[in-house]
């Protein structure tokens, strides 16, 4: 296997399932990590700001989620991790929400 070498931060998404029915209340969580200090990862839904985590404990960061004033269909779920120096690295999930 390739081994891929990144110079700035990373997030990757561990849960929910791509493309699945969200629950109504989701546990989102994504893995980041960065050369400099994690200040943050950011969560939105279709743009818009729904939670953030500032801890996260062994570069895990998680938000709940609750699904419920959210309209029925496919949405875009986003973390965006910020570093101590300001860079940033973004992944994006798509989620429905089936009600």
């Amino acid at each position: 296997k390739k081994i891929t070498v990144v110079a700035g931060p990373t997030v990757s998404w561990l849960a929910p399932p791509a493309n699945e029915c969200a629950a109504k209340t989701e546990q989102l969580a994504v893995i980041g990590d960065a050369v400099k200090k994690v200040e943050q990862v950011a969560f939105t839904l279709d743009g818009k700001r729904i939670g953030v985590d500032k801890s996260g404990p062994l570069g895990i960061f998680s938000f709940t989620w609750k699904t419920g004033k959210t309209a029925k269909g496919s949405h875009i779920l986003v973390a965006t991790l910020t570093d101590a120096s300001g860079a940033t690295a973004a992944s994006a999930r798509k989620i429905k929400v089936c009600k």
